[in-house]
């Protein structure tokens, strides 16, 4: 996959678009319809989509914590056989451009053969532009346009709104079904290992605007860039500082020597409302994981 910041041309194509936030099952109905149809037409599948989030730009105060960091959201596209990942600087002079001038650009840039968006995508100043107006516009301009209904799973639709309110209540089985694979936290081991109970514990920096699940103890699989293989592991979220992630890996092994960077997929919680603490609370997290791990 080809990452392009700002393009001036990355067309013809099947032109996706969506911000992606959390790459959720509703973005992934996207993908691969616009998979489908690229390779009907034998174009390639593009993404357009912005950076920082409008939010952070228009209203910081209300800017959404992220599913997903930019590189986790690049690994995921990745996955889904998108050719051109196109990310546009989000700035206040983009806000304010009218929807018509917003899809004039867009035809300069990516001459679609198909666009495709979500149900409620919207573009343009005040988001006054929407799936109607981009229709209306494929058929005078020549192209064709496909506007995806909402995806609704477990009683309701697939969100990142909703994904981010699940998160915080700590239900991860609920919010990787939404999301349909393992919600990730990524980031640095920071300084020396710290030993309880015969497990082998490091701070981990996560990064500063990724949304985190409620206080708690968590399973997960760790993948780090120096170990070379997935290990299994406990989290604790939400120490001393809220934002404080700790994680061992269960096999005891120290992981200082063989890990820089962290990805940790996180499956299940197992105390919620604590964090590592004590060799009886901590003997308590090992002996569960264990039990959870076998029976998967």
């Amino acid at each position: 996959m080809q990452i392009l910041m700002n393009p001036s041309k990355a067309g013809p194509c099947v032109l996706v678009l969506g911000m992606f936030d959390g790459v959720h099952r509703g973005h992934q109905a996207l993908l691969m319809r616009g998979l489908e149809v690229a390779e009907e037409k034998k174009v390639p599948l593009c993404v357009c989509t912005f950076e920082p989030h409008p939010l952070a730009v228009l209203a910081p105060e209300h800017a959404p914590l992220r599913l997903t960091t930019p590189d986790e959201r690049i690994r995921l596209m990745d996955g889904y056989g998108v050719d051109l990942l196109c990310v546009h600087t989000f700035t206040r002079e983009l806000a304010g451009i009218e929807p018509e001038a917003f899809l004039q650009d867009m035809e300069d840039v990516y001459a679609p053969k198909t666009v495709i968006c979500g149900f409620n995508y919207t573009f343009g100043a005040r988001g006054r532009g929407n799936g109607e107006m981009l229709t209306e516009r494929g058929r005078r301009q020549g192209y064709q346009v496909e506007i995806i209904d909402e995806v609704k799973l477990l009683g309701d639709v697939v969100s990142s709104t909703r994904i981010r309110r699940v998160l915080e209540m700590g239900d991860i089985p609920k919010v990787n079904r939404l999301l349909g694979h393992a919600y990730t936290i990524s980031g640095k081991v920071l300084g020396e290992s710290t030993e309880e109970d015969g497990l082998r514990i490091l701070p981990l920096s996560a990064d500063g605007g990724k949304a985190l699940p409620c206080r708690g103890v968590y399973l997960c699989y760790i993948l780090a860039s120096g170990a070379g293989r997935i290990r299994k592991g406990l989290v604790s979220i939400g120490g001393k500082d809220a934002g404080m992630v700790e994680v061992c890996p269960l096999d005891g092994r120290d992981m200082t020597d063989d890990i820089g960077d962290a990805e940790l997929q996180l499956l299940d919680c197992i105390r919620p409302g604590e964090t590592f603490s004590g060799q009886d609370a901590m003997e308590e997290d090992r002996e569960a994981a264990r039990r959870w791990f076998e029976h998967r």
